[in-house]
């Protein structure tokens, strides 16, 4: 009862907190002018680093937990050294993404801002070394249950190139995919949500309130990002999105789980590889308000074929996208629950 109770209080918080917290930095942003255009609008510029105020809450929610379970639980002790590794490599990439965030501003001509981030096969290596704690405590079980191949021991390779692969290959996925208002909150939100119900049911309630409370902090965050957009996830949330399912997925042993409800960034990868990574996911404004696709009828995003199968509206998008989220999700539970694979 003790443990429902923690985690009801865990997901308030983190929704209240981050809530509050977006509110003051999207002024602090302003004040200092980390703001970027946004593309489907017309002289519309944005706060773009919406990573801190999310990554409050969901620090907030678990050390309350952890303290809680310390005290007046029985917790495992490797589990709980892995939880904090886990929360050591989230903290690092969020650091990495505000660096990313925060580059350099140059003035044109026309005394308006150019951004320069890391390049692309830039970050992957940024990203490699927020493995190195998970890995350093051997975080998750070597024991992986592989679809049509079934348990698979992976022994010394699982931390030493499962985790860190893992964590490269989840957070440049999840960043891969975006642009849109509300798309990568709403999507990490119902990804997060779908695979914290599936740890509760299988009582890993540590887990669950580490994706729960994340959830309830896209939610809050998802209030001031939503069409139209007042502040954009930046890499410093849309890199934690993926790490923050990809620590959960390790420490929880939901491998399996995961790599389903990820499948439409795993597509959005290998459709981003067509153009060899060069392509983004944005479209072209028209004086309707609605969409056209950016390369014609060439594909290389889940919102090129969106907007090659009809020009729609930028929150219509958001929606289609959430949906399909919502499915693989779906597909998840029938999946595994239903022992398929």
């Amino acid at each position: 009862m003790l443990q429902q109770l923690v985690l009801a209080i865990s997901l308030v918080a983190s929704f209240l907190i981050t809530y509050f917290s977006t509110n003051l930095f999207i002024r602090f942003l302003r004040n200092i002018n980390v703001v970027g255009k946004d593309a489907h609008k017309k002289d519309y510029h944005v706060p773009e680093m919406g990573g801190p105020p999310v990554f409050i809450g969901l620090l907030t929610a678990m050390f309350l937990t952890i303290s809680v379970y310390v005290f007046f639980l029985h917790i495992d002790l490797s589990l709980l050294v892995s939880v904090f590794a886990g929360l050591f490599s989230i903290t690092i990439v969020l650091l990495i993404g505000i660096f990313d965030d925060l580059t350099i501003l140059i003035k044109d001509r026309i005394k308006k801002f150019k951004r320069i981030g890391f390049k692309q096969w830039q970050r992957p290596l940024m990203i490699l070394p927020a493995a190195i704690p998970l890995m350093a405590v051997s975080a998750g079980s070597t024991l992986v249950s592989v679809p049509f191949f079934g348990v698979v021991d992976f022994g010394i390779l699982y931390p030493l190139l499962i985790v860190p692969l893992a964590l490269v290959f989840v957070s440049e996925s999840v960043n891969l995919l975006g642009g849109f208002n509300g798309l990568e909150g709403g999507m990490g939100l119902i990804a997060s949500m779908s695979l914290g119900i599936f740890a509760l049911i299988h009582s890993n309630f540590l887990v669950a309130t580490l994706l729960l409370s994340f959830a309830a902090s896209l939610f809050a965050y998802l209030a001031f990002n939503w069409y139209p957009s007042k502040i954009w996830p930046g890499d410093s949330l849309t890199h934690m999105i993926g790490v923050v399912l990809a620590v959960a997925a390790i420490i929880g042993n939901m491998e399996k789980a995961t790599v389903i409800v990820l499948l439409p960034f795993i597509i959005e990868f290998f459709l981003k590889a067509r153009s060899k990574f060069k392509a983004e996911c944005f479209g072209k404004l028209r004086p309707d308000g609605k969409i056209d696709p950016p390369y014609g009828k060439k594909i290389y995003s889940w919102t090129h074929l969106l907007l090659n199968i009809k020009p729609m509206k930028e929150k219509n998008v958001t929606i289609t996208m959430m949906m399909i989220q919502l499915a693989a999700s779906s597909l998840m539970f029938v999946l595994i629950l239903g022992n398929i694979l």
